[in-house]
């Protein structure tokens, strides 16, 4: 600061002394203005007209009277003085011993001698060389001392949104405040009238008030909406309106009126309400005119034409068929215009004309639920099997009704079955008594001390035989409980006991972990239905898979003490006399979950419910007959190694769909299979092993083929194309073609698959001369054809035998498809007919 200090210093003392006054009146202002923003926004947002204008009026003037003495402050402010400007240049720009206020003093004797004068000088020019940068400082607001919480910047905020929503009404707030009506809102008055259909139709909302619709009307379109949609109709300016319903005319006028709906204040707060803000809503279940009124005119009007919503249709295709087990299976089928939410069945007891005489027990009429394929299906079939075989109704006449429910709930009934309820076959002796007794005092309660005496006498005669069972105690509870029971409840409470000790008898805890296993199963398949989380179904999940393993086990010891009475040594279990190993059962648990894992809910409970068939028919695979030696001719073995060769293909196609799409052995650099490193590789060594199993396969069928012509049997024309394309197949492999592997492989399938039935064909046509031929001619009630598939029954057909899980690369195809489906639906950017098709491709599955 070498030329004229004097204006440089002058022009910093302004701003010094501005800066103070100006915090000075920030600081005094906080009062007032936080006084006058909230008097502000008491009045424009109406919070001070839901008062009595007295009310309002006298905060109002507390208001004023507040803002007035808080601008105390504002009137005693001054400008700030040159001492006060001085010392805030000096600290801000933190200069020692003040030398700004220093170089502004005066001697005291200005006309003072020379050398004085020079020292004055010269303690002014280094009090000067401190003024290199002077600073004034930027004003600092003080107000976050006066208030900790931040509450102004509340206000602010509140106050602009008030000003910005309701700002224009600030005429009718002051009015109303003053207590005049008179005054109207600037909004104008507004109809929106929508029409939202139930949400399982699936149709979007209709806009009645938009351009776009009114001028679908004015060129002639209808209004068709489906039943059961709600029309609401808002106005906004208007306090009061109402709704004429009306019964349409053919002209289009309306005719004879049907209700009248005043509209009620819209849901909201504050202002809302009170602006005039109204609306009404109606359900329509019929075409209707509707009419809009209000200030004495019709404002709006529209004619509306439904689509009626019908009841489901539910029909029993089929005839009742009966379980090996007791239960029934009931073949239903069901359709519904927007989709069907449950299906369930009820049974009745018909009444027999001399029923009069007797007073039976009462009972509840058993109602069971049938398993949907998927979600709300438009359209259905399947089999609800029901196991009433406990039921005391079991062994007489009831008369079944199938009834289907929508989701509107609607109830569609089927005609009525009428037939024998099941009953359970008992093997054992002191089961079939307890069984039987059971029905007589079920028919006639009266004879309770008769059903007593003949329990009662099983314990004297035969002697031993009781207790040697193990069940003596029991059979004792039961006689004691009955002899004591005095009212019906507790008639039928022996009733349920005597069926319990029946079970017991009969299946030792195999009932208990049948119980167990269908409790587990239920639980898993309403989680499924209800879109459980992945916890809770992995939870259940894995008690299903407990449940199993208990009940599987509970099986095996009964099958082992059946075989050491018998003497017989058959292994796996029986479902309609089609064999049911035990690892099948845990391949369809494998594939419930891991569909189940997949988000795959609907195919997990279908294969959830063809468990629950499988399990409702299993039986212990033992004989009833002694199996007499048979002698196997080459045929059958021909036909047993070609059987097995099939699985081998399978399983290896199943292998090459999991291989990756680069050719086997080719890393991602680039080598080639025929490379050092290259038999390194994962890629060429699983490469390598599908191509040695795919000749083995080849060479197996060669030598079967041999074998045949030497045993005078000749070989199908469409193995040696089986044989070519297992050649093609294993070329394809060692070029890493994955595509054409599979295609041939699929040939080889074919190929098998025709030269096994023409095998069987001939053996069949070669059965009267030779004879059965071992396991694939038991006797002419096999259930099962030489190839091992179901041959045609009189009665239900539970269960696909050995092809009764999906292969895997079927799932994996599934997958993959439906994984496409979704990507592609999720782009915006394609045509909108196929973004739809694409829509109705996915609801049609889930």
């Amino acid at each position: 600061m070498k030329e004229n200090p004097q204006r440089i210093l002058g022009f910093k003392i302004f701003q010094a002394k501005l800066s103070l006054f100006w915090e000075r009146f920030w600081q005094a202002s906080f009062w007032p203005m936080m006084i006058a923003g909230g008097s502000l926004l008491a009045v424009f947002s109406g919070l001070l007209g839901l008062l009595p204008p007295v009310v309002g009026l006298g905060l109002l003037v507390l208001a004023g009277l507040a803002f007035v003495y808080s601008c105390r402050w504002l009137i005693k402010l001054g400008w700030p003085s040159q001492a006060q400007a001085l010392r805030r240049i000096e600290t801000k720009s933190k200069l020692a011993h003040r030398p700004v206020t220093a170089w502004h003093d005066d001697l005291a004797d200005p006309g003072g001698d020379a050398q004085t004068q020079a020292i004055w000088q010269v303690h002014r020019k280094r009090q000067q060389e401190q003024f290199s940068d002077l600073k004034t400082g930027v004003p600092r607001s003080n107000w976050m001392y006066l208030d900790p919480w931040a509450g102004r910047f509340t206000l602010a905020i509140l106050l602009l949104v008030t000003l910005v929503l309701n700002g224009q009404n600030w005429r009718y707030e002051l009015a109303r405040l003053a207590g005049d009506a008179s005054v109207k809102t600037a909004q104008s008055v507004t109809v929106d009238a929508w029409i939202s259909p139930p949400t399982y139709t699936r149709k979007p909302p209709v806009l009645l008030t938009s351009e776009a619709f009114k001028k679908t009307l004015e060129n002639g379109g209808d209004i068709i909406i489906p039943e059961g949609s709600k029309l609401k109709v808002r106005v906004n300016g208007v306090s009061q309106f109402s709704i004429v319903v009306s019964q349409p005319l053919e002209n289009g006028q309306p005719g004879k009126e049907l209700e009248t709906i005043s509209a009620s204040p819209a849901k909201g707060t504050g202002p809302e309400k009170e602006a005039g803000f109204s609306e009404a809503t109606v359900t329509l279940k019929r075409p209707v005119h509707i009419a809009v009124k209000y200030q004495n005119k019709t404002r709006n009007q529209w004619m509306l034409a439904l689509i009626p919503d019908d009841a489901p249709v539910v029909e029993v295709v089929e005839n009742l068929s009966i379980t090996p087990t007791g239960g029934f299976a009931v073949p239903w089928k069901v359709s519904d215009d927007y989709g069907v939410s449950s299906l369930s069945g009820g049974l009745t007891l018909v009444k027999k004309p001399d029923s009069q005489k007797a007073r039976p027990l009462e009972f509840e009429p058993p109602v069971f639920t049938a398993s949907l394929p998927r979600l709300n299906p438009k359209k259905a079939k399947g089999r609800a099997f029901q196991d009433l075989t406990a039921h005391p109704w079991a062994g007489q006449q009831v008369e079944l009704v199938m009834s289907a429910k929508d989701q509107a709930g609607q109830i569609g009934k089927s005609r009525k079955i009428v037939f024998k309820l099941p009953e359970r076959d008992f093997s054992k002796p002191m089961a079939r008594v307890l069984v039987e007794q059971r029905r007589m005092l079920v028919q006639n309660p009266d004879d309770r001390l008769k059903v007593v005496k003949s329990l009662a006498a099983f314990m004297a005669w035969p002697e031993g035989v009781l207790e040697k069972s193990g069940n003596y105690l029991g059979w004792r509870k039961v006689v004691t409980g009955l002899y004591r029971a005095k009212t019906r409840d507790q008639i039928k409470g022996s009733v349920e006991e005597m069926w319990k000790l029946a079970l017991t008898i009969e299946d030792g805890d195999l009932s208990e972990a049948r119980r167990k296993l269908e409790a587990a199963r239920k639980a898993l398949q309403k989680a499924l239905k209800e879109g459980a989380s992945p916890e809770k179904i992995a939870e259940l999940t894995k008690n299903l898979k407990d449940a199993l393993n208990e009940f599987m086990q509970a099986m095996a010891r009964q099958m082992q003490q059946a075989q050491a009475k018998n003497q017989q040594q058959q292994n796996g279990l029986r479902q309609n006399g089609q064999e049911i190993r035990a690892r099948d059962l845990q391949k369809m648990m494998e594939n419930i979950e891991n569909l189940a894992k997949s988000g795959a809910n609907d195919a997990a409970q279908e294969m959830l419910s063809q468990l629950e068939n499988i399990l409702k028919n299993l039986q212990p695979a033992l004989s009833q007959r002694p199996m007499a030696p048979q002698r196997t001719p080459p045929g059958a073995r021909s036909l047993e190694e070609l059987t097995e060769m099939m699985r081998k293909q399978q399983e290896l196609m199943d292998k090459t769909f999991k291989m990756p799409d680069q050719k086997f052995g080719e890393q991602p650099g680039g080598k080639q299979p025929n490379s050092k490193d290259g038999d390194k590789q994962p890629g060429a060594k699983n490469g390598n092993q599908l191509v040695t199993q795919q000749d083995q396969l080849k060479n197996l069928l060669g030598k079967l083929m041999e074998q045949m012509e030497k045993n005078g049997l000749p070989a199908p024309r469409s193995l040696e194309q089986a044989k070519r394309a297992m050649r093609d197949a294993s070329r394809a492999l060692k070029n890493g073609q994955k595509g054409p592997a599979l295609g041939m492989q699929g040939n080889a399938m074919q190929g098998l698959r025709k030269g096994a039935e023409a095998m069987a064909k001939d053996m069949m046509r070669g059965q009267g001369d030779e004879g059965n031929f071992g396991d694939h001619a038991e006797s002419s009630d096999s259930p099962n054809d030489p190839l091992g598939r179901p041959m045609p029954r009189n009665g239900a057909d539970f269960g696909p035998g050995q092809d009764m899980l999906p292969k895997e690369i079927e799932i994996m195809r599934a997958r993959d498809i439906l994984r496409a489906l979704r990507s592609r639906s999720n782009d915006r950017q394609r045509p909108k007919i196929e973004l739809d098709y694409l829509q109705r491709l996915l609801d049609g599955l889930f």
